[in-house]
């Protein structure tokens, strides 16, 4: 017989043999993948580009803030992907989550969004609508149709395709992105509030309740690419930022009254910019670093002598605008990366509408029409 030692021995092996297999069985399992899975949802489905917080910064992928006001520092690179074109307008739907109660702030929102598509240049005697010019520094983003090998330009014009709301369907939070894209997706469809638009900006607005994974402290904005069992379409999120007045609100007073909405409206424009010139997130207009359009120039509104205005608002507080929209309502809006002039830009003029263009030879008659969204004779 074995010694009584050696015996133990054996048996110290054959249960340590087996408790290996249970925990390998155990992290294989079918119901431990599921969950990892389900854990991996947002980051496998979602590639999010998100708008940093900090004044007049941004956060870059490695989490480090750097300067936002830095010029020169491109060139932005085409990597050979889809743009939103517009046809002939980029059409905006707003989804409101939360509660939006009349008068919060959504005519603000909203005037800036027509403000991009107005026909006219003087507005209600207010002055002229200079919003539709900032747009416009992003029509001089293309991509290329491989087959044809020619240029489709970004769209120059947009316009409010809809409007929705949405109270408490996915509960007060914390939301995910995955959640934000269901929001969405519920309002999207035939007998739904929004059509199936694949061109079009979807964004999805949270109020100052509902809480959201990341907001105000890793983000104060994003964009992706969503599913939708029609197809996929372009999303972005913005949540009120009076929710987090110290990282994504650094104006303490503002054009309408309203810190929180127009600080949000200044979000919703960066990632308007980026959401049309790199709506795949990874396939568009991007610099070196892995930015895009907005980026270099979230927080640099212009020269202070120049192209920023001081005024009063109706409380009596002074405060900064640099556009003019619909009804001479004013905003304070970030630059957009210009990628001719290798710098952020305010303004490109744009013609007015029906100019005919007789002094453009006949080969660039049509690249003209293309950038501007309409035929200049």
């Amino acid at each position: 017989m074995l010694p009584r030692i050696v015996y133990s021995l054996l048996l110290s092996v054959l249960l340590l043999h087996s408790f290996a297999s249970y925990a390998d069985a155990g992290r294989n399992s079918p119901l431990n993948t599921l969950v990892k899975r389900i854990r991996a949802l947002p980051s496998k489905f979602f590639k999010t580009r998100n708008r940093g917080v900090g004044k007049g910064g941004r956060v870059s992928r490695s989490g480090k803030t750097q300067s936002a006001n830095d010029e020169g520092v491109g060139p932005i690179i085409y990597n050979g992907g889809p743009v939103v074109t517009g046809s002939p307008h980029v059409n905006i739907y707003l989804v409101y989550y939360g509660n939006w109660p009349k008068g919060y702030g959504q005519n603000i929102i909203e005037n800036f969004v027509k403000s991009l598509s107005s026909k006219n240049g003087k507005q209600g005697g207010q002055g002229e609508n200079s919003v539709k010019n900032w747009f416009a520094v992003a029509g001089n983003y293309y991509m290329t149709n491989n087959e044809t090998n020619k240029d489709r330009y970004v769209g120059t014009r947009a316009r409010l395709a809809g409007v929705a709301y949405d109270r408490f369907s996915m509960g007060k939070g914390p939301l995910s992105p995955s959640d934000i894209a269901t929001i969405a997706r519920w309002q999207i469809g035939p007998d739904k509030a929004l059509r199936f638009d694949a061109k079009g900006v979807y964004f999805v607005l949270t109020s100052n309740i509902v809480e959201v994974d990341g907001f105000c402290t890793n983000y104060c904005g994003w964009h992706t690419k969503a599913p939708h069992y029609l197809g996929s379409f372009n999303l972005g999120f913005v949540g009120d930022h009076g929710s987090c007045p110290d990282p994504c609100m650094p104006e303490p007073a503002s054009p309408n009254c309203n810190t929180a909405m127009d600080a949000t409206v200044s979000t919703l424009a960066n990632e308007l910019v980026d959401t049309i010139t790199n709506p795949d997130t990874e396939t568009g207009w991007m610099m070196g670093d892995g930015s895009e359009a907005s980026d270099n120039c979230v927080g640099n509104y212009g020269n202070d002598t120049v192209e920023v205005n001081y005024a009063r608002n109706k409380d009596g507080f002074q405060f900064r605008y640099n556009l003019v929209g619909n009804n001479g309502m004013k905003f304070l809006i970030s630059k957009t990366w210009d990628r001719y002039e290798n710098q952020c830009m305010l303004q490109n003029d744009l013609p007015e509408e029906n100019t005919p263009c007789p002094n453009l030879p006949a080969w660039i008659r049509p690249r003209v029409c293309s950038i501007f969204n309409r035929c200049c004779g």
